[in-house]
């Protein structure tokens, strides 16, 4: 091997480490922490570099990025081990809900609306929604006569529609999380249910860093305080892998455990692709079925849930 190669290579060894200690200091700052929503093409790329270090006979090096390969294997492994998956047995009527970031800019009206007559969700929540989103979609609510609608000419807009009745129905514009947050409780098949809609701005500063982390916090505290099973769903700009994302609390689950990575924004690039939009749920209630859709237009995937009662 020439000695361009070896300082290539090497190169590429105290890069990976620097990037290693990057990411692990996301947990003090915003900025590092961005990073961390890279987890899998990080892993792809160790795993490239660990093979090509053994191929040429520098296995020192390559053990190193080895093992920096193994810690970024940690976070994904939960969406790939079988037990991570939640099988507890279920009771009662299925519900399903459809999580969408249309993008306001977004033109494709009607292929949004065949698009969600095709899964009929119970319950649409979508993000971006500006008037002209709210007036595309008017014919669905003879389908969802139960409907709360928050458009804004920026991109943070949001809407929640429902087969079912409201017992009450909130749209929280605090100026501590600078996006409106939706909450409802609703009446499904005898039963009560409380849902989230929610929308973060990109936390590309330190404020936004900020407002975003208040409003994870803030369903947190609904996670804890419900009187109800509760579903969260929306934009999170913010992937589980995040140092943040704890900030949701452990009483909420994550539906994308055990089914493998999908990315929902920027999902046909294979190196950008990242999961920034969830669907969350308390104890009470188990995800039976989880899947992206197609973009339609948008640079987010939607995504369609169906949940069960947990069995008592």
């Amino acid at each position: 091997m020439t000695t361009f190669l070896r300082f290539v290579l090497r190169s590429a060894v105290l890069l990976a480490i620097l990037l290693s200690l990057a990411l692990f200091a996301g947990h003090w700052h915003w900025l590092p922490e961005l990073l961390t929503h890279f987890r899998l093409p990080t892993a792809v790329g160790f795993a490239v570099l660990t093979a090509l270090l053994f191929v040429a006979k520098l296995p020192k090096s390559g053990a190193i990025v080895a093992v920096l390969l193994v810690i970024q294997c940690i976070p994904l492994s939960l969406h790939y081990l079988p037990f991570t998956k939640d099988n507890r047995p279920t009771t009662g009527p299925e519900l399903k809900l459809m999580t969408f970031n249309v993008l306001t800019s977004n033109n494709r009206y009607a292929d949004v609306e065949a698009l969600i007559r095709q899964h009929d969700p119970d319950f649409l929540l979508l993000q971006e929604t500006s008037s002209e989103w709210i007036q595309a979609l008017s014919s669905l609510r003879a389908e969802y006569p139960y409907q709360i609608e928050h458009p804004r000419s920026d991109n943070f807009g949001i809407l929640l529609y429902s087969k079912y009745p409201f017992t009450s129905s909130e749209v929280d514009t605090s100026k501590e999380f600078a996006t409106p947050l939706v909450l409802a409780s609703v009446q499904f098949q005898g039963k009560s249910l409380n849902l989230i809609n929610t929308h973060t701005l990109p936390p590309m500063s330190a404020g936004t860093s900020r407002s975003n982390q208040a409003t994870l916090e803030k369903i947190a505290e609904e996670a804890r305080n419900r009187d109800a099973p509760l579903i969260v769903a929306g934009d999170f700009n913010c992937s589980a892998y995040a140092p943040s994302f704890r900030k949701v609390g452990p009483e909420l689950r994550d539906s994308s455990r055990g089914r493998g990575y999908a990315a929902t924004h920027r999902r046909y690039h294979p190196l950008l692709g990242i999961p920034i939009d969830q669907v969350l749920y308390t104890d009470e209630l188990v995800c039976t079925s989880r899947q992206i859709g197609p973009r339609t237009g948008s640079d987010h995937s939607p995504i369609i849930t169906t949940f069960r009662f947990a069995a008592e």
